[in-house]
């Protein structure tokens, strides 16, 4: 089992609580991978649990960044640098002029890798969340959502 994992950006407290306790049960089900998106926020808080509370040695973790890691906000910099086993950086310019092409290429590459899906997702559809989500629907991956109240805006 690879599970790619999508989360909004900004969390509440509760949020991140919620992550951390979902990421420990994800743990208790040692998949080979665990795969993140690399982001400030949810990926960042998803990350960093995978990797201190109750990860099976076997479990990788995997982070898929659109750009590059020095691109990154700097904490979800160092979770990366300090946490992940295997680091893709796809290279791709981020603009808005593209609508953001470059976080839906990060996200397509997630799924491609993953077999399942988990997404901590406040409903939006406006988001990166619901995008990666989409796309592991649209490909027939089993999927699941734990709700959050913060977003990606």
């Amino acid at each position: 089992m690879r599970v790619a994992i999508t989360a909004n950006r900004n969390l509440t407290r509760e949020d991140e609580w919620t992550i951390r306790r979902s990421m420990r049960g994800l743990n208790e089900l040692r998949p080979d991978e665990i795969i993140f998106g690399g982001a400030r926020g949810g990926d960042t808080v998803a990350l960093i649990t995978a990797a201190t509370e109750g990860r099976h040695v076997e479990t990788r973790l995997v982070v898929i960044v659109p750009c590059r890691v020095s691109d990154q906000p700097y904490d979800a910099q160092e979770a990366i640098r300090r946490y992940a086993d295997e680091v893709i950086e796809l290279g791709l310019r981020i603009t808005r002029d593209d609508n953001w092409a470059a976080f839906k290429k990060r996200n397509c590459a997630m799924n491609d890798r993953g077999s399942h899906l988990g997404a901590f997702w406040n409903a939006s559809y406006n988001s990166g969340t619901w995008h990666c989500l989409n796309d592991a629907i649209r490909k027939k991956h089993p999927w699941w959502v734990t709700p959050i109240e913060g977003g990606d805006k």
